[in-house]
């Protein structure tokens, strides 16, 4: 599964998976997309950097999510996993909304 996450060697992993599924070596391979992956490359809004991990997940634009599916879905991904919850509307149970009493 390739956590993607990882603002500093995005490339280099999406490689080896798929070397790794092209050559037989795993059955299946898969991605899970997620907003970390903004944070560690060091991004808030679009357009603006601030250095390796110093970016808000909270600010990844939704279409990078799309972008990070369709790009498994092209090479391969069978399998795909999703997080954080909230990112999709799904509220996790025992819990507020930011201003909710």
């Amino acid at each position: 599964m390739w956590k993607m996450n990882c603002g500093w060697t995005p490339l280099l992993i999406h490689s080896v998976l798929l070397r790794l599924w092209l050559t037989g070596i795993v059955d299946y391979w898969g991605v899970e997309p997620e907003s970390w992956y903004w944070f560690e490359a060091g991004y808030k809004n679009l357009g603006e950097y601030y250095g390796f991990k110093k970016g808000d997940h909270k600010l990844l634009p939704k279409v990078f999510y799309g972008q990070m599916i369709l790009l498994g879905a092209a090479f391969g991904a069978t399998a795909y996993c999703f997080e954080p919850p909230e990112t999709y509307g799904v509220k996790p149970k025992n819990s507020q909304t930011p201003g909710e009493t």
